[in-house]
């Protein structure tokens, strides 16, 4: 997220079904996907989400993402961060990282298609890369791959760090080397485990 400050984390993984009310894509790639709560999933939305967006959750797909885009009318089950977008004052599902669709079929997104965004890139996503077998691209001692982006940190998906760039979720690397973004707190060779 090209604002990350913005959004408040209620749940880092969060199942929520509903219906799909609307679609829009935004100016920043994103595309709101509104879902109307299912049965027992009204505790997702706050006031907000009833006055500005009709009774439903905000969702969002991310560019880089590789979902087909829900259609009004479709029942969907996404996982994904509960977060508290205190920019606009609703709760939202942001970003998404698998959809089960109306079969039960699970559909996940997540690196190397989810994007990273460059707080001084403006609203341009670099996607995050994964090269199987290591590439030249891909940081020394550490598997699987960590894209290098020129000296930037990494921090483990969910942890403190900030960033700029996050480990896959619920990925263990293997660490082999000096370590450079340090997440092989204990020097158990297992970073982010």
């Amino acid at each position: 997220m090209y604002h990350p400050s913005r959004l408040h984390v209620l749940g880092a993984c969060r199942w929520y079904s509903g219906v799909v009310t609307s679609v829009r894509h935004e100016e920043d790639g994103d595309y709101h996907v509104d879902v109307a709560p299912g049965p027992g999933e009204a505790r997702f939305l706050d006031a907000d989400n009833y006055t500005q967006q009709h009774g439903s959750l905000v969702t969002e797909l991310m560019p880089g993402q590789h979902f087909a885009i829900p259609s009004v009318g479709d029942r969907i089950r996404e996982l994904g961060t509960w977060v508290d977008d205190t920019d606009h004052g609703w709760n939202e599902i942001h970003p998404i990282w698998a959809i089960a669709d109306g079969a039960g079929r699970v559909i996940r997104s997540i690196p190397p298609s989810t994007p990273v965004y460059d707080p001084d890139a403006g609203r341009h996503p670099h996607p995050r890369a994964s090269v199987p077998g290591g590439g030249s691209n891909c940081t020394p001692g550490y598997s699987p791959c960590l894209v290098e982006h020129g000296g930037a940190d990494y921090d483990c998906y969910g942890g403190g760090g900030n960033g700029p760039y996050f480990t896959r979720p619920n990925v263990v690397y293997r660490v082999t080397g000096s370590d450079p973004y340090r997440l092989d707190g204990n020097g158990d060779g297992l970073g982010c485990d």
